[in-house]
């Protein structure tokens, strides 16, 4: 365990020496179960910048998701964002989400599809729709605890434009993983588009899972 985790903090200082910005992200859910299908998911998260101390991100979410089929899950959500990412003037984003994902299991392996369809409105940004499409794929387990590796990646784009404008590419780990609780570290490549120009950064991540 100890040897996995400081490869894996390894990996992100060097690739954060490489003139790209490093960033901190940690994300709390609370999944509560309304039926056999039903499920209720509120969250929270944070965007930090260590390079200036700033609190770039803070966003709150809620999401109903069905469960019709094991291999099927779709939603609604809507999620409260502050932001900062240029100056030190915060905005305010409202987000209605629409998704639907599709899983299929082959031995212990798991491959997940993506979509999600939202609304962003922006207190004094344009406001615009954009498409998120996901692919994870997830490894078989490692313990009886739930411990495995998986890799992501999802892009967005901007509706109004047609153009993809941000990327991220995922490797984690679920340090824990069970019916009512489940623990991830991971480490992401983003590629942001401003201005016509690509922007990189890394993120190191923790996830925290309550379910009830």
């Amino acid at each position: 365990m100890s040897r996995l985790l400081t490869l894996l903090l390894l990996l992100v200082a060097v690739q954060a020496t490489a003139q790209r910005r490093l960033e901190l992200w940690n994300k709390n859910q609370l999944n509560v179960g309304l039926s056999s299908r039903l499920t209720l998911k509120v969250s929270e998260k944070i965007h930090y910048i260590p390079e200036n101390g700033k609190l770039e991100v803070l966003f709150g979410e809620v999401f109903i998701n069905d469960r019709p089929l094991e291999w099927m899950e779709y939603g609604v959500g809507f999620r409260v964002t502050k932001l900062q990412p240029i100056t030190d003037t915060w905005t305010t984003e409202n987000r209605l989400m629409l998704f639907a994902d599709f899983s299929k299991t082959i031995e212990a392996f798991k491959l997940t599809f993506g979509n999600r369809f939202e609304y962003r409105n922006f207190s004094d940004l344009p406001d615009h729709f954009r498409y998120k499409q996901t692919f994870t794929f997830q490894f078989p387990a490692l313990t009886k605890w739930g411990m495995r590796f998986y890799v992501s990646e999802e892009s967005f784009m901007r509706l109004d434009t047609g153009n993809m404008h941000l990327a991220r590419f995922f490797g984690g780990l679920h340090l824990y993983k069970r019916e009512h609780f489940q623990l991830s570290l991971y480490y992401a490549l983003q590629k942001a588009k401003l201005r016509n120009d690509w922007y990189s950064s890394d993120i190191a991540g923790l996830n925290l899972q309550l379910a009830i």
